[in-house]
């Protein structure tokens, strides 16, 4: 048991050793921004449209037990975590915006 545990301890620290490697930054364009910007629109759309499906379906089946709260519990779940993704979607619109006027 001991010999297993330091080999997976050895195995982790040359695998975490390997990707610590630190690459040069490169500049984004503005491509790589609306690439960004809708790709993270498209994540944001679709799990609002998810998560509304899912309150829905938990309100519809309301009467049938108590499964109807985690449905509708993962929907509201499901709409809050899309925020995050509009915001930064908008803030990568902005940094496109910037980097086209500048």
């Amino acid at each position: 048991m001991k010999k297993i545990l330091l080999l997976s301890l050895a195995v982790l620290v040359h695998v975490s050793g390997i990707t610590q490697q630190i690459s040069p930054q490169s500049q984004l364009t503005k491509q790589d921004f609306l690439y960004k910007s809708k790709k993270q629109l498209k994540t944001g759309l679709i799990l609002l449209g998810g998560g509304t499906t899912l309150i829905v379906a938990g309100i519809i089946t309301y009467q049938k037990g108590p499964g109807s709260f985690i449905l509708a519990g993962l929907g509201l779940l499901a709409d809050v975590s899309s925020l995050p993704f509009f915001v930064a979607s908008a803030r990568n619109r902005r940094k496109k915006m910037s980097l086209q006027m500048g």
